[in-house]
C-alpha cells in the first residue's frame, strides 16, 4: 500500500483510542481497504478495557471527504458493488454498536460517508471553519445513513433538505441542527475537549455505560440494508457514472 492509497490506524493516548484517518492528499477520502481498517480498529478499540472513549479524527486539515469517487467509478458489477458497500456498512455498524463512548474531532471538510459517520457518534467536536455536507445527490447517489437514521435524530424535514440539496453546513449551523455537539476555535482545543470528556468517562461505571449504549436507539440494520441496496444500483447507473467522471475531471482541472 502506498501513501497515496491512505491508511487508518489506532493510537492510544491515556484513555482515548484515537482512530486516525490518514490520506491528506485526497482529503482523507475512504477506499474500501480503509473502510475495512476503520471497522477493524473501531472494534479493537471498543473492546479494550483501558479505553474510555473511542475518537475519530483525520489528518491534514480534513476529517474525511467520504467514499473514494475514483474507486466507486471503477465498480462495474453487482458483486463489486456488494463487496464495496459491505465494507462501508461494517464500519458504520462498528461505530454504531460500540459499547464505549464515541467521539469525533472534525477539522475541515466532513462529506458524504465522512459526514454520515458523525450521525452515529455520541459526541462531535468541530473546529470553527469546518464544513459538513451530504453532497451525494450531485454525483447521482444517495446518503444511506442520513436517509435512514437522519430523520430520527435531525427531523424528517432537515434530513430531506440536506439530502435533496447536497449543500454544505458551516460548523455552527451543524451545531444548531444537532449534527455537531460543540464548536471550538482550534484543533488543539478540540483535542483537549475530547481528552476532558475521556477523563470524565474513565470515572464512570463501565457496565452502566455499556448498558446505556445498548438501550439507546440505533439505526435499524434492515433500513440501512435497504438503503445500501438502492445505493448499489445507483452506483452502477449510467447517470452516476457520468457525474462521477465529471466530478473527477473537475477536480483534476482544479488541482492543475
Amino acid at each position: 500500500m502506498t501513501v497515496e492509497d491512505g491508511r487508518v490506524y489506532l493510537r492510544s493516548e491515556n484513555s482515548v483510542g484515537w482512530i486516525i484517518i490518514d490520506r491528506p492528499r485526497k482529503r482523507n477520502a475512504m477506499t474500501s481497504r480503509m473502510w475495512t481498517a476503520l471497522a477493524d480498529y473501531v472494534l479493537d478499540a471498543c473492546s479494550r478495557s483501558d479505553t474510555a472513549v473511542v475518537a475519530l479524527r483525520g489528518v491534514g486539515g480534513a476529517f474525511s471527504a467520504g467514499d473514494d469517487i475514483g474507486e466507486m467509478l471503477s465498480i462495474s458489477t453487482p458483486g463489486e458493488a456488494d463487496r464495496f458497500f459491505e465494507r462501508v456498512a461494517r464500519a458504520f455498524e462498528a461505530v454504531s454498536s460500540c459499547p464505549k463512548i464515541t467521539a469525533a474531532l472534525v477539522e475541515g471538510p466532513a462529506a458524504g460517508g465522512g459526514a454520515e459517520m458523525l450521525l452515529l457518534i455520541d459526541y462531535v467536536v468541530a473546529v470553527e471553519g469546518s464544513i459538513i455536507g451530504y453532497p451525494e445527490i450531485h454525483i447521482g447517489l444517495i446518503p444511506p445513513i442520513l436517509l435512514t437514521w437522519g430523520p430520527k435524530i435531525l427531523g424528517a424535514r432537515t434530513a430531506r433538505k440536506l439530502a435533496l440539496t447536497g449543500s454544505y453546513l458551516q460548523a455552527r449551523e451543524a451545531l444548531r441542527l444537532g449534527i455537531v455537539d460543540e464548536v471550538v476555535d482550534t484543533p488543539s482545543e478540540g483535542k483537549k475537549r475530547i481528552m476532558e470528556i475521556s477523563l470524565a468517562a474513565a470515572g464512570l461505571p463501565r457496565k452502566a455505560v455499556s448498558a446505556i449504549k445498548s438501550l439507546l436507539p440505533k439505526p435499524a440494520p434492515s433500513e440501512i440494508h435497504s438503503a445500501l441496496q438502492t445505493l448499489k444500483l445507483l452506483v452502477l447507473s449510467d447517470e452516476a457514472k457520468k457525474r462521477m467522471r465529471e466530478f473527477l475531471e473537475k477536480r483534476r482541472r482544479h488541482e492543475n
